[in-house]
């Protein structure tokens, strides 16, 4: 795959095994969705892919604060 990143939105019965396959592609990786497999069990195998999993990040808040945080650090924004 051509990213360096993936953001997946799938439904929790496919959320665990997406996030093995990304882990198994060597790419960074944030889930937004809840899955009810024990997300730890991929820690070992994203430290050997030296690869940063983010499980669980829901939307709002969650990717909405990761945005904006990113653009406040691009526009050097004080608040």
């Amino acid at each position: 795959a051509g990213f360096d990143l993936f953001v997946t939105a799938v439904p929790g019965f496919m959320g665990f095994k997406t996030l093995e396959h990304i882990i198994d592609l060597g790419k960074n990786v944030v889930d937004i969705s809840f899955f009810p497999e024990n997300a730890l069990e991929l820690d070992k195998k994203a430290k050997e892919k030296n690869v940063t999993v983010i499980t669980d990040c829901g939307v709002a808040p969650g990717m909405s604060n990761l945005i904006l945080g990113r653009f406040n650090e691009e526009m050097k924004v004080q608040s």
